[in-house]
């Protein structure tokens, strides 16, 4: 098996852009409006995309953090409608208004669309119109974690508070020049002085209090002609805050608010419409008042809006449709910018999707090649998170032009916007206690909340901000990459530079080149579990979940993830606030000129380019595919931690240049990373490659062709690493490992040591083997004999202690700390299946009657944690690695147990229903079986495969696909077959 996969995408000169699906109606952004809308198409019949930027629907609610509501009472409110509200209100009554739990809110809009047969699509920024040479629209360009893609419909209706659509159709939606904008933003505040008086504590903003929500009101000159305009009004208005925070914080009495969190969504005063004389193209509409309208909200309440999005549809039933007729995709061109937009180059190749995010279902259509705007930067960091920021202030602090684009309008990525605020494990290097010292400095001193306190600075350290700002492609040619293109409020803007640092977390400017990488475990593309949390109330800690998988290339399957896990209690409780942010643990991992594997972290090896040493414990959260881990090679101390050197080579992608990779997409082992991905390591490699791209720039080079001495000296200098760090730490003597293996003491460490010199010591083990005073230390020195050499012997010793099980009529259960994660986490299981699984790897037959022995003790029905899910796994990886048909039966028996029945959840399902984990699970050991059995000539597997193919777990459905001979072996370097 390849763990780098490449995808085959073609290199277009004129790029391609997949077409994703073909419905009647696409309604872009989820404003109140336009959800009510909506789930009235729908209703009708109608098959309806929403289609929102954000990961919640009810955006000038839930993601603008309004949570309070006010109606005048003469509005009547319909049925669906008070479904909706009513749960979410609170019993009592601040200063007139009721306070809204935005969690419960969002459930019940989301609830509203999905019963009404709405097709979600979350997480996607509406990016451009598809439309024929007659200039009629014939579907939506949408930009997302999937890069580029389109939906084919008969109406698109731009609802956005922007009008992006409409802007992007005709230039002329309003007069042009500047005008006053009121924007308002919301936040949370823990902290609220008695005598709270806006106007003082905030001279020129207008501050009005609802309960522990803080509504800050801004009227701003802006040029809403500049391609920018919205980046520029989202930063301003946090400037001002951030200034205003500090000035109230001066007071001499300290009569200071404390923010924690706030709304990802600006509110903006007033309606976009079309000019009097502008005619919005056939097939396009943008109905006044459709979108977000804080007036509106205001004086009139939320029940009026929602009313307002079912007329707009009544009268959009009433209009005649265009005929059916469509035209063929080679006539259809995808516009992505205002008439009259600058020509993008011709010169480089365009990437704007991975092929793995399975966009093109209804094949491609051709991009205009224009764009609003071109920018020029010595540095481009893709991603304001937990690696993007120190990425772009270390830069710019080294005085390049550096800019920084992030999909949200908050900085922080998991940290802030993903409730990950505290930190667990992670090496405190003492530029990371600098750089935690600067941003709590600047939260206690002011009260700016983590996000704000990020934001500020970076932006003092002088980085050009597109916040938000979604990257949906790459130019590039001659191993660089040339420019980047985002989504903006007007369009596509291509922003050059001479390098890049990928701190999106999934390596999509190295994928979008069609760059060679894995993803997940790269055995089945299972990740890390992900997480999408509940804030409760002034906590910065999100009530997290973690116990699923999602697919981040596939629009529909971050949609699934995302429905599913909101409906699940995380680890505090509900939450009464919903974030905005999926916080995937892992997707793919870009293909480094090396890669850190498993062993690596083990043996604590020091590669001589070392650039930093990350420090964490074993956390694997997930199905563990590793030879070394299934093999039983795991720590069983969840507190232990253990150090991992990241070579430079491991961050450079191995055929781009210009390109550095941090965050959790370097290059690294799917295991080796669950220990080297934490945040204070994370914040550390962020800051290298900002130093590292400022090297280069100045030297007009690129980031490869710099000196690693030279960074190496400047990352100890910086507080990143020390001298101590590239000298490979001294290995205990081969004596001295024997002797704690003969005491009963040998660590994972020790173990790993003992694997790695086993030829030389073939004897000493062979002996321990058959006189060890106890049966662990006897099958321990039988395993690492096993694991370096398949040793007959160490073969017919564990043999036989899966004998004595068997005959024991008792199988283990899982040792370590079982009552702290849910299994199967970790990498544990009971000791027989680490057995099994390191027999099998070897294709050792003897183990095949112990398997159909194994498979006659499962039980009917057992729970997640049960011992018996490990068996099951186990034999059906052996089974599926021999490939041999005898073993058929036991498959098949097994296949007809009552808990591994009617697993497949297809596309056509409600996906609330992916909410359960334990079936997730569940459903993952049938498709095992069903790959066995396939490869042991089992014909029901066939048709159960054929079932998981379609299944809407992205994640599944690949999983399903491979071919059966991806579970002999594993490209991954293990010790068992180093030299």
């Amino acid at each position: 098996m390849e763990l780098f996969t490449r995808y085959n995408q073609p290199r277009f000169k004129k790029m391609k852009i997949p077409i994703l699906d073909i419905v009647d109606d696409v309604v872009i952004e989820s404003s109140l409006a336009a959800c009510s809308l909506a789930a009235k198409l729908a209703a009708a019949g109608r098959n309806v995309i929403l289609a929102g930027s954000a990961l919640s629907p009810g955006r000038e609610v839930a993601v603008a953090c309004r949570a309070w509501h006010e109606d005048t009472g003469d509005v009547p409110a319909e049925k669906g409608w008070r479904n909706i509200l009513q749960p979410a209100l609170d019993t009592t009554e601040t200063a007139g208004k009721r306070l809204i739990d935005l969690t419960s809110f969002t459930l019940g809009l989301e609830n509203r669309l999905l019963d009404a047969g709405v097709r979600l699509l979350h997480g996607q920024s509406p990016a451009g119109l598809i439309m024929d040479r007659h200039g009629t629209v014939h579907g939506v360009i949408l930009g997302g974690n999937a890069g580029l893609f389109g939906v084919l419909a008969e109406r698109v209706i731009d609802a956005s508070d922007t009008a992006t659509l409409s802007r992007i159709a005709i230039r002329s939606v309003l007069p042009p020049g500047s005008q006053t904008e009121s924007v308002s933003w919301i936040n949370y505040a823990d902290e609220i002085p008695e005598g709270y008086n806006g106007d003082r504590l905030a001279p020129g903003i207008e501050v009005s209090r609802y309960g522990p929500w803080l509504q800050w009101t801004l009227s701003l000159p802006v040029d809403k002609t500049h391609p920018e305009w919205m980046l520029n009004l989202s930063t301003t208005v946090r400037r001002k805050v951030i200034q205003a925070m500090k000035s109230m914080h001066s007071l001499p009495d300290n009569a200071a608010i404390r923010l924690v969190r706030g709304g990802d969504a600006l509110l903006l005063r007033g309606t976009w419409r079309p000019s009097p004389t502008a005619e919005l193209p056939r097939g396009l509409f943008q109905p006044s008042a459709l979108s977000m309208d804080i007036e509106f909200l205001e004086c009139n309440g939320m029940t009026a809006v929602w009313n307002r999005g079912i007329e707009i549809a009544n009268h959009l039933a009433s209009r005649t449709n265009r005929e059916t007729h469509r035209p063929d995709n080679a006539e259809l061109v995808a516009r992505t910018s205002p008439p009259g937009s600058v020509p993008c180059p011709t010169e480089p190749a365009w990437g704007c999707s991975d092929p793995a995010g399975e966009c093109a279902r209804h094949g491609f259509v051709s991009w205009d090649g224009a764009v609003c705007a071109v920018t020029e930067s010595d540095v481009i960091v893709a991603g304001g998170g937990t690696s993007g920021i120190p990425a772009a202030t270390e830069a710019a602090r080294q005085g390049r032009r550096v800019r920084m684009l992030d999909p949200f309008a908050d900085a922080g990525g998991t940290q802030t916007l993903g409730g990950v605020a505290s930190y667990w494990y992670g090496r405190k290097t003492d530029y990371v206690a600098k750089h935690d010292k600067e941003i709590d400095g600047l939260r206690k001193s002011y009260g700016l909340s983590l996000a704000l306190a990020k934001f500020a600075m970076v932006a003092d350290s002088g980085v050009h901000l597109h916040l938000p700002s979604r990257i949906v492609g790459v130019g590039y040619a001659n191993a660089k990459i040339e420019a980047v293109l985002a989504v903006g409020t007007t369009g596509l803007m291509l922003h050059r530079g001479r390098n890049f640092i990928d701190a999106t977390g999934a390596g999509d400017l190295a994928a979008w080149t069609d760059h060679p990488y894995a993803y997940g475990s790269g055995r089945d593309e299972a990740t890390l579990w992900y997480s999408f949390g509940k804030f409760i109330g002034a906590r910065e800690n999100a009530s997290r979940e973690y116990e699923s998988v999602v697919d981040l290339r596939n629009p529909y399957d971050l949609t699934r993830a995302v429905i599913a896990s909101r409906r699940r209690d995380g680890i505090y409780g509900r939450g009464d606030m919903p974030c905005f942010y999926c916080a995937p643990r892992e997707s793919r991992h870009v293909l480094g000129r090396t890669t850190v594997c498993y062993d690596d972290i083990l043996l604590n090896r020091r590669p001589p380019d070392t650039v930093m040493v990350c420090r964490s414990n074993f956390d694997i959260k997930g199905i563990c595919h590793d030879p070394l881990a299934l093999a039983g090679f795991v720590e069983p101390d969840f507190h232990r931690n253990y150090e991992c050197a990241i070579p430079w080579r491991a961050l450079l992608p191995r055929d781009l240049d210009n390109v550095i990779i941090v965050g959790k997409a370097y290059s690294i082992a799917p295991a080796a990373f669950a220990l080297a991905r934490m945040q204070r390591d994370l914040i550390a490699m962020g800051a290298l490659a900002g130093l590292a791209a400022a090297t280069a720039t100045a030297a007009d080079t690129d980031v490869a062709s710099i000196s690693v001495d030279a960074l190496q000296r400047t990352a100890i200098a910086k507080g990143l690493l020390q001298n101590s760090d590239m000298i490979p730490p001294p290995q205990p003597e081969t004596g001295i490992l024997l002797a704690a293996l003969d005491a009963g003491n040998l660590d994972l460490s020790g173990q790993m040591q003992l694997i790695a010199t086993a030829k030389t010591i073939i004897p000493e083990l062979r002996q321990r083997m058959e006189t060890a005073t106890t049966e662990a230390i006897s099958l321990l020195a039988a395993r690492i004999l096993w694991q370096a050499t398949q040793d007959p012997a160490a073969g017919r010793r564990m043999i036989a202690a899966l004998d004595r099980v068997l005959a024991s009529n008792v199988l283990p259960s899982v040792d370590g700390d079982e009552g702290r994660h849910k299994n199967p986490d970790h990498g544990w299981a009971p000791w027989p299946c680490y057995l099994i699984h390191g027999l099998s790897y070897a294709g050792y037959r003897p183990l095949l009657p112990r398997l159909a022995e194994f498979a006659g003790r499962m039980p009917l029905r057992l729970e997640m944690t049960d011992r018996h899910f490990h068996y099951v796994f186990a034999v059906a990886c052996a089974a599926e690695r021999f490939a041999d048909p005898q073993l058929a039966p036991i498959l098949k028996q097994l296949l007809s147990l009552d808990w591994l029945r009617d697993k497949v959840l297809t596309e056509d399902r409600d996906p609330r229903l992916t909410r359960d984990t334990i079936q997730e699970r569940f459903a993952y050991l049938t498709l095992c079986l069903a790959r066995a059995g396939f490869a042991c000539g089992l014909p029901d597997a066939t048709t159960i495969q054929d079932h998981f193919r379609r299944d809407q777990r992205r994640w599944l459905a690949r999983s399903a696909g491979g071919s059966p001979e991806r579970a002999s072996g594993t490209s991954v370097r293990t010790l068992a077959n180093l030299p």
